[in-house]
């Protein structure tokens, strides 16, 4: 094989798409003959490293891997260094396991330094630009996450099935970025135009500013901004089939959109309660708002703005009521993983809060009693309190009230 002059990959390329590229230049029919060779390579000049290059186009990426994703990187890693480049150059490319956990429970795939959540990924087709590809006939790597739906330098929506023949197009299925496997020539495709408004989504979300107010206006990391779709998707939408228009109208009135939400929810919990407030749960009336916002993907308020805005209305509420004795929502019940995640802090922190009288449980404990980080003990008003007074500071990340010894 002749890797002198092989063609460098694209920034913005999916790792697939660039291994397809590579394998045309090479001279290799499929993809499958080329991945032979590179394993062929393999095994004679390493031999321990048997089985560590995927033979599918499918299976090329590392977070495919469930058990061998280091021996994946390894083929990656000789690839570059057949090619004389640097040689974690195809790694830049790649998608890997990600130990990030966006709220509630949804894992992270990453990419040169960004985490993505690994719901957005589009499984079994990518659409294309017909533009783009005339131009540089390679794949982006953001047509694969489901949040893209439109080109936002050709203002045009993404083709997502091939007008001839109708069929979903899927590159690595076909072994060709622009020919469906039909034959039909995509660059070719007609295209329709788009709404301004997936094309502002679809620059924000790949690092963009953007001209327009409510949470737009924020300065958010990319993982940050990803992290939003999906807590929006998860709470009102779709992520398969969501209408982003939607949502890029409910932040774009952020945090009012927010606000009059959580007044009807508060409303209708008022109206339908059994209980007195002071043995009514958070979670009763607003349901998980606050799992749901712990992590999206980090914790730190100032780069998490719905876990923000949630603690500021829940703040605004203890103020409304403060010094009533009548019974109010500010004795709402919260459990000592809501509690952290207002904090700031571990749940293990809020524990020892409470060893040392800084925060008192809403009822009497047994001897020796367990408290489980899910059962509702705290009431609002105490940890919000405790909030304002505590932990104030200057600095970002988690807040540290006590040493643990």
């Amino acid at each position: 094989m002749d890797w002198i002059n092989t063609p460098p990959p694209y920034p913005d390329e999916a790792l697939e798409s660039y291994l397809l590229r590579l394998t045309n230049h090479l001279g290799f029919p499929e993809y499958s003959d080329f991945a032979e060779e590179i394993w062929a390579l393999l095994v004679e000049s390493t031999p321990d490293a048997f089985g560590n290059y995927p033979l599918s186009l499918h299976q090329a990426n590392i977070y495919r891997a469930k058990v061998a994703s280091k021996l994946w990187a390894q083929g990656l890693l000789f690839v570059g260094k057949q090619r004389g480049v640097e040689e974690s150059e195809l790694l830049k490319l790649a998608l890997m396991h990600s130990k990030t956990v966006y709220s509630p429970n949804y894992k992270a795939v990453f990419r040169n330094g960004v985490d993505y959540p690994f719901a957005f990924l589009r499984k079994n087709h990518t659409p294309v630009c017909p533009e783009c590809i005339a131009e540089s006939p390679y794949i982006r790597q953001h047509w694969q996450f489901l949040t893209h739906q439109v080109c936002h330098r050709h203002k045009v929506h993404l083709l997502t099935h091939c007008p001839s023949c109708h069929a979903q197009l899927d590159y690595q299925s076909s072994g060709s970025i622009t020919y469906c496997e039909c034959g039909f020539d995509l660059t070719t495709a007609e295209t329709t135009e788009a709404g301004q408004c997936l094309i502002a989504l679809s620059q924000w979300l790949l690092g963009e500013k953007i001209a327009e107010q409510g949470m737009f206006a924020l300065s958010l990391d990319i993982p940050a901004r990803f992290g939003l779709l999906l807590w929006y998707t998860h709470r009102y939408g779709d992520k398969e089939n969501g209408d982003l228009t939607q949502c890029f109208t409910y932040f774009k009135t952020w945090p009012e959109s927010l606000y009059d939400e959580l007044d009807e929810a508060l409303q209708k919990g008022d109206a339908v309660r059994i209980q007195p407030w002071n043995k009514t749960t958070l979670s009763a009336v607003f349901g998980n708002l606050v799992k749901e916002a712990r992590s999206l993907p980090s914790r730190d308020m100032s780069r998490n703005p719905i876990l923000k805005a949630i603690a500021a209305y829940l703040s605004s509420l203890v103020h409304g009521h403060a010094g009533q004795h009548a019974d109010n929502p500010s004795n709402m019940l919260v459990s000592t993983l809501e509690a952290s995640t207002l904090l700031g802090c571990t749940t293990d922190e809020v524990n020892r809060l409470n060893d040392h009288g800084y925060l008192q449980t809403a009822f009497r404990l047994k001897l020796h009693e367990k408290i489980e980080s899910h059962k509702p003990i705290y009431h609002l008003r105490d940890v919000m309190t405790l909030g304002i007074t505590h932990m104030q500071s200057s600095t970002d990340g988690l807040n540290i009230f006590l040493p643990e010894w």
